[in-house]
């Protein structure tokens, strides 16, 4: 994933913060799978932060606008 996140911000040029967006995303939602037996499970509002970000990230890109098909 490390890769396509790199890919993802030369393609984008850190237009709009698309790339970063997508990181911080990535990272908080592979945190919130993993989290440990003495951490608090994650709460409806961060999980619908990160997935309202997810979203924002793809309505962002689209193959038309990179150049190809995903």
């Amino acid at each position: 994933m490390r890769s396509r996140l790199i890919s993802l911000q030369v393609l984008m040029r850190e237009k709009d913060g698309v790339p970063k967006i997508a990181a911080l995303a990535w990272n908080g939602l592979s945190h919130l799978c993993h989290h440990h037996a003495y951490e608090l499970t994650p709460t409806v509002g961060e999980v619908r932060h990160l997935m309202d970000q997810v979203d924002a990230v793809v309505r962002s890109v689209r193959p038309s606008r990179l150049g190809e098909s995903w």
